[in-house]
């Protein structure tokens, strides 16, 4: 029984590498400070897969000090630690794959060339007339929300059938959806 708890420790430190790699101890804010956001979440991937490198040369040196150089425990250890961390990044990547995030940006601008629109239309699209109405009763120039996917639809079809800028009540306002990576 013992045989099959060694393994263990290679597990946890896993575990730890991953989390610790996405954000979860702020290495998003240490990555980004000195690497532009374009690369932070190729970054964080190979963050993750470094620190379970250093916590595996860790435990090996360990395990070498104790119980002496066994190399078919050292490389099913590896084997078993690459594992566990890729199947945790497959599990995530396929749960953020299934949730399909749609963000909403409503800005107030200058334009010369746009689409009049009534009440009625932008009522079709519930999350841009919140938006809009936002827009009117404060003094932002800019609404950003995440919405549905459902929502992204209404707007997105909203967008094809009257463009990006649009006037209501006199005030132009630019329309643009943003999708999740």
């Amino acid at each position: 029984m013992e045989e099959k708890w060694r393994y263990l420790p290679f597990v946890l430190t896993s575990i730890l590498s991953f989390l610790i790699g996405f954000d979860i101890y702020g290495a998003r804010g240490f990555i980004e400070g000195f690497l532009h956001h374009d690369i932070s979440g190729i970054m964080e991937l190979l963050i993750s897969f470094l620190l379970m490198g250093i916590f595996f040369l860790l435990l090996s040196f360990m395990y070498v000090l104790k119980q002496g150089f066994d190399f078919s425990f050292l490389s099913k250890s590896f084997v078993i630690s690459a594992l566990t961390i890729t199947i945790l990044f497959l599990i995530f990547f396929t749960i953020s794959a299934t949730r399909s995030q749609v963000y909403l940006r409503v800005e107030r601008i200058e334009c010369d060339q746009y689409l009049n629109v009534t009440e009625a239309e932008i009522k079709e699209c519930p999350e841009l007339w919140k938006a809009v109405q936002y827009l009117l009763s404060t003094n932002e120039t800019c609404y950003h929300a995440e919405i549905s996917a459902k929502e992204g639809k209404e707007v997105k079809k909203f967008l094809e059938k009257r463009g990006d800028y649009i006037s209501f009540n006199g005030m132009c306002i630019r329309v643009s959806l943003t999708y999740a990576d």
